[in-house]
């Protein structure tokens, strides 16, 4: 993907790559279920980003009250105003894995947090995280159950 890159590692997902890894071991193609595992994965980060929540379930980080004051519309809801970088999240799948994420280049700002340019809509203005790429506990779970699946149908 163009744009920023942010890796997401599956450190804290280990059952998640060992049996991933298993599979793969025993020369089965992975690109079908790297597909359904991306579908899914768009799909709760979508619903995570509408909700405004961390993968760990954290509420993100309010807007302050001068950028409330420049947003036309979800005055009050951070990382929306056009629902650009909330579309614009896409996944590539292949036989060697899943790649998640955003071509917007403001992306990585979002998610680790940083200070605007000086040619910003706020200049200089601190930006706190507010994290929306990443695995949630859900997120393994179901990632297991469709290995798991996978694994009995194909294996």
């Amino acid at each position: 993907m163009a744009g920023a890159r942010i890796e997401i590692s599956t450190e804290g997902f280990e059952a998640a790559a060992a049996k991933l890894a298993a599979i793969a071991a025993k020369g089965e193609k992975l690109g079908p279920l790297m597909n359904d595992i991306g579908e899914m994965l768009l799909f709760s980060h979508q619903e995570r980003n509408a909700q405004g929540i961390a993968p760990d379930g954290t509420p993100w980080a309010p807007l302050s009250a001068a950028t409330q004051a420049l947003k036309p519309r979800h005055q009050t809801t951070p990382l929306r105003l056009n629902d650009i970088l909330l579309n614009q999240l896409a996944y590539q799948a292949d036989d060697q894995g899943l790649e998640l994420g955003s071509n917007m280049v403001y992306a990585a700002m979002q998610q680790f947090g940083g200070t605007t340019s000086p040619k910003s809509m706020i200049p200089g203005k601190e930006i706190p995280a507010r994290p929306f790429l990443g695995l949630s506990d859900e997120d393994e779970a179901s990632v297991l159950e469709m290995v798991a699946g996978h694994y009995q149908f194909e294996g």
